[in-house]
């Protein structure tokens, strides 16, 4: 939303005052003032963005994580997209070839959220080094689990019951690529989590093109319609209260989280399934699911370049979202 012109400096007979600056627009300036804010200013709290009612819903459900029908089978169709989109991104931020059978290879990925490993896993097999973190217990010892029945996952992967703030305090971090898929939408103070992740990333002398990845849920009528009312009291296929709408991120607000923590979006795709059941495909339209790739603000300024055979990714989302209600 274009910005509103300030008026004219009026004249005073005592004191010329310098003209206010432009007020923000009503979407945007709240975030911007709780951004700024000196509550949000200072390093969080360890696990401040666990969100506790959030970490048990899940924990509860950490046996069907790899059931095929069970409440995870969407996550598990939007797999391979995510998992594209990844390969894709990372490859085109480090000048290396998705198309290589380990594309991956010789990266130190974190995956942030990381439940019964459905991501990891299929980064690890990428030939990443895949650290998985979760604070729910019950699912880090699923996806352990899982893992082992696996001997080239179980030598690639390894998982820890910690936050992502407990991990970075604790002194952790040099990583290549730090990534949150389905996450941010359950987080609380958002804004500070994402700084987190961006403080786990490798110095840029000793890893240039490390990225963040978020995946998330658009705050639009259509997500709604579409994440809520359809999946989880229509077709019923996730359990109701999975989702809040008021949690939903627009990429407008990840991309002013972003900058706060020294990261620009750098590019984006949407996700949406091809069918009832389906496979998840990666579109063009940021209006519901979408998938984006942050980088450190310097490099993007300094190579100009554009996300993987995308560019138009990002600037879609510069429409897609919609007023917090």
């Amino acid at each position: 939303m274009a910005l509103r012109p300030s008026r004219p400096v009026q004249p005073a007979t005592r004191r010329l005052r310098a003209p206010a600056p432009p007020p923000p627009g009503p979407i945007l300036a709240p975030l911007r003032r709780f951004l700024a804010s000196p509550s949000t200013a200072a390093s969080p709290a360890a696990g401040a963005s666990v969100d506790p009612r959030e970490a048990a819903k899940f924990g509860a459900l950490a046996a069907s994580w790899w059931s095929p029908s069970g409440p995870f089978a969407p996550l598990h169709a939007l797999n391979p997209a995510r998992v594209r989109f990844v390969r894709e991104s990372l490859a085109a931020c480090r000048g290396g070839d998705a198309g290589a059978p380990e594309p991956l290879k010789g990266l130190r990925v974190l995956d942030v959220g990381c439940g019964g490993g459905v991501l990891s896993e299929s980064l690890a097999r990428l030939g990443a080094s895949v650290t998985g973190i979760d604070v729910a217990a019950a699912s880090v010892a699923v996806a352990a689990a899982h893992a082992g029945g696996d001997p080239l996952v179980a030598g690639r992967v390894s998982y820890r019951c910690i936050s992502a703030e407990d991990l970075a305090a604790s002194g952790t971090g040099g990583f290549d690529a730090v990534i949150a898929s389905e996450v941010l939408e359950h987080v609380r103070r958002p804004h500070d989590f994402l700084a987190v992740l961006a403080s786990l990333l490798a110095p840029p002398e000793a890893s240039p093109g490390a990225a963040v990845i978020i995946s998330t849920i658009n705050r639009t009528p259509a997500a709604w319609a579409f994440a809520i009312a359809g999946a989880e009291y229509v077709a019923r296929v996730v359990p109701p209260g999975t989702h809040s709408f008021k949690k939903f991120v627009t990429p407008q607000e990840l991309a002013i989280m972003a900058d706060a923590s020294g990261l620009k979006l750098w590019h984006a795709s949407g996700m949406a399934p091809l069918g009832p059941g389906g496979a998840w495909a990666l579109t063009g339209a940021l209006d519901v699911n979408y998938i984006a790739t942050l980088r450190r603000a310097g490099e993007v300024q300094a190579g100009g370049a554009e996300g993987p055979g995308a560019g138009p990714g990002a600037e879609a989302g510069a429409g897609a979202g919609a007023e917090r209600q």
